[in-house]
């Protein structure tokens, strides 16, 4: 092939590959963007649904990023409260996350690495999902990539730029969740190793830096605590085990793509009787890098684990450990550069495209939440009369709290959104006899329901009232009629029956 054609070629492959990020960016980022809000991200909607001043309290009140829910309340001060709007800030940051990916690849390996690395991570499930959702994920895993960028450039050069970049991104990480702080000790790892092997920063400035991070990161040391105080009522999640531990150290979703696109590369390449040299290689090496992204992309699963394990209580859920991402997804970028030549890199990262894009299917929905159906049935149906909820967050297991108006504000908080005609009283997870005496005041007390109500829930690991309310209404003349069945939530009218 001439110089032109080889030209021409790469150039064509480039063009390929830009085409198959943005069908992906566009298919998994953008088009979920509209649709119904999920319970999670009415929380963030409720933080900042009031004066910019009393984010605090709310933030404090219902566990929110104090950070994020700034930026919500901002973005919403210029756009509004749509949808879209309340998810634009991780969109934004999934995308700056993408190029930042990029340059860190850039600076830990080469050129190459890096954008291999960007084109995995826009298709990493976690990262499309954070990209069109309204809490702190993307946010955070964007602030994750820049401490990294700017740890490895301040060790680098020892510019006091990257070292203020470095402490205010990595005090950012821990406000937008807390529990990325667990991602620290792997920058103290890395910064340990380049010191003893020579590097432009000296052990003072080290320590100055760590200082600037407790500092800056007090607060949110105070408010994590806080949480931790009430830390049974706020958990959900089963005790993990070593093959939870093992599951979240390997990416089997992506590992899956990217291991089919190889093996179709590895079968065209022998089926024209290629040399198996042309199939794979060993990766230029990695140096130091190494002791950076290892670390970044085990440490915080196992402080986790043992924390989960030593506590009782389970912190180990896939988005609390989403800071890991970037270190694997770098790791995995470097694995495929040992694919040879070039083009077979750029190719088998095409077909893992491919293969998420075809994966993914027909669906556009954010989730299978669908409160804006809900609660457009329900309000089709029901009118003005009275709507009971269930289901709604894991603290309404609190039936202090439920009877509390400043706790069942933000419990009530998707009937807000989305109003479903009457008022909206917030009934308690059905956890035993102290629920039942509730609702039979509650069934007794609300004004209106004798005319009829309606019943809004979002299924769970807990029983559902419908059936314990159809038993107990069917004998007083009331028929419960389903009016809305398509995913979660679920909704039923009861209404008197005919005579």
């Amino acid at each position: 092939m001439n110089e032109t054609g080889a030209r021409g070629h790469v150039t064509g492959a480039r063009l390929l590959l830009g085409v198959l990020v943005a069908a992906v960016v566009v298919r998994l980022w953008i088009l979920p963007l509209g649709s119904s809000l999920s319970l999670d991200e009415f929380g963030t909607w409720w933080a900042s649904d009031a004066a910019f001043g009393d984010i605090l309290w709310r933030a404090r009140l219902f566990p929110q990023s104090l950070l994020y829910s700034a930026v919500v309340w901002l973005t919403r001060a210029v756009g509004g409260s749509s949808e879209v709007v309340l998810r634009l800030p991780s969109l934004a940051a999934a995308s700056l996350a993408a190029y930042w990916l990029f340059r860190l690849g850039r600076e830990l390996f080469d050129r190459e690495t890096g954008l291999l690395a960007a084109g995995v991570f826009v298709a990493v499930p976690q990262i499309c999902f954070a990209a069109g959702d309204a809490r702190p994920y993307a946010c955070g895993v964007l602030a994750t990539i820049g401490a990294l960028w700017m740890l490895v450039r301040w060790l680098e050069r020892g510019r006091a730029v990257d070292t203020v970049g470095y402490v205010l991104l990595a005090s950012a990480a821990v406000y937008f969740q807390f529990l990325f702080a667990a991602m620290l000790p792997a920058h103290a790892l890395y910064a340990v190793r380049r010191w003893r092997r020579g590097c432009a920063v000296g052990p003072a400035q080290m320590l100055l830096a760590a200082a600037g991070v407790a500092v800056l990161t007090a607060p949110a040391s105070w408010m994590a605590r806080e949480i931790g105080r009430d830390r049974a009522l706020h958990a959900f999640e089963a005790m993990p085990d070593a093959n939870a531990l093992v599951r979240m150290l390997v990416p089997t979703g992506v590992l899956a793509a990217l291991l089919a696109s190889c093996l179709v590369w590895g079968l065209a390449v022998l089926l024209r009787r290629g040399p198996l040299s042309e199939i794979w290689r060993r990766p230029p090496p990695g140096g130091d890098a190494m002791w950076l992204l290892v670390p970044a992309a085990v440490v915080p699963a196992v402080l986790l684990f043992v924390v989960s394990r030593a506590t009782g209580t389970s912190l180990f859920v896939p988005r609390y450990m989403m800071c890991m991402i970037p270190a694997q997804t770098l790791l995995l970028a470097w694995c495929l550069r040992g694919l040879q030549p070039v083009s077979a890199q750029r190719a088998v990262l095409a077909g893992y495209l491919v293969v998420v894009l075809v994966a993914r299917g027909l669906k556009v929905a954010h989730t299978n939440e669908d409160w804006r159906g809900a609660a457009a049935a329900v309000s089709a149906s029901n009118g003005t009369h009275p709507v009971l909820f269930s289901g709604t967050y894991t603290e309404s297991r609190n039936l202090g709290w439920v009877e509390d108006a400043r706790h069942a504000a933000y419990m009530r908080a998707p009937l807000d959104y989305y109003p479903a005609g009457g008022p909206t009283m917030v009934l308690p997870l059905f956890v035993g006899p102290d629920s039942e005496a509730y609702v039979e005041r509650v069934l007794g007390a609300t004004a209106g329901l004798e005319h009829g109500f309606a019943l809004i829930e979002r299924s769970s690991k807990f029983p559902s009232w419908a059936p314990w309310l159809d038993a107990r209404l069917r004998t007083k003349g009331y028929r419960m009629r389903r009016v809305w069945d398509k995913g979660n939530p679920s909704a039923w009218i009861f209404e008197r029956s005919p005579r």
